[in-house]
């Protein structure tokens, strides 16, 4: 089974702006899709999982913009069947996340 497949036009404009793209393939079995993630920090702590590159720079997150996050992904978990966990490492994290261009 292939992880993603495309959403079907519902032929609603409103839905299909909303639905528009790919969607997470899983049995519906009534068990959340799990989700790791890392969030990345400064560049300098990044060189070994990305190659420098001057125009690519990520940010530390403050413990607030952190927190603020975390929130959204609660937010985001009580809407739809997934569940996410804060990764220890970037190598075994399904998603790796990076803060560019600043603060939030």
């Amino acid at each position: 089974m292939d992880e993603f497949s495309q959403v079907e036009a519902s032929k609603n404009s409103w839905i299909d702006g909303l639905t528009d793209g790919y969607q997470w393939n899983k049995p519906d079995d009534r068990t959340p899709l799990v989700l790791n993630y890392f969030l990345h920090g400064d560049s300098t702590s990044n060189e070994e999982f990305i190659r420098p590159d001057k125009n690519f720079r990520s940010y530390e997150m403050l413990a607030e913009e952190r927190n603020t996050f975390q929130e959204s992904l609660k937010q985001i978990e009580n809407i739809c069947d997934i569940q996410f966990f804060e990764s220890n490492h970037a190598d075994t994290a399904d998603l790796n996340l990076f803060i560019t261009g600043g603060s939030l």
